[in-house]
C-alpha cells in the first residue's frame, strides 16, 4: 500500500497522510516532490520545471498575503 501525505499551502504544513491504491503508473507532482530521501530512491523518472524566481516569487506572495494573511 502507498501512504501519500499532501503539503497545504493554506496552512504551511504537510496533511495527515491518506492511504492510496497502487496503479502501474504514479505521478508525484509539486514543490516537495524529491523531498525525501526515499522518494527520490522510489521514482524512476523525475521532470522538474524550472520556473523564473520573479514569477515564484510572485505566486509567494498572492499566496502568503490572501490565503495565508501575512502582511
Amino acid at each position: 500500500c502507498i501512504y501519500r501525505a499532501k503539503y497545504n499551502h493554506d496552512v504551511g504544513y504537510f496533511d495527515p497522510p491518506v492511504k492510496i491504491e497502487p496503479k502501474d503508473v504514479i505521478i508525484i507532482e509539486g514543490l516537495h516532490a524529491f523531498y525525501t530521501q526515499k522518494s527520490q530512491e522510489l521514482i524512476d523518472l523525475k521532470i522538474f520545471v524550472d520556473t523564473q524566481e520573479d514569477l515564484r516569487t510572485h505566486w509567494k506572495i498572492i499566496r502568503d498575503t490572501e490565503k495565508r494573511g501575512y502582511k
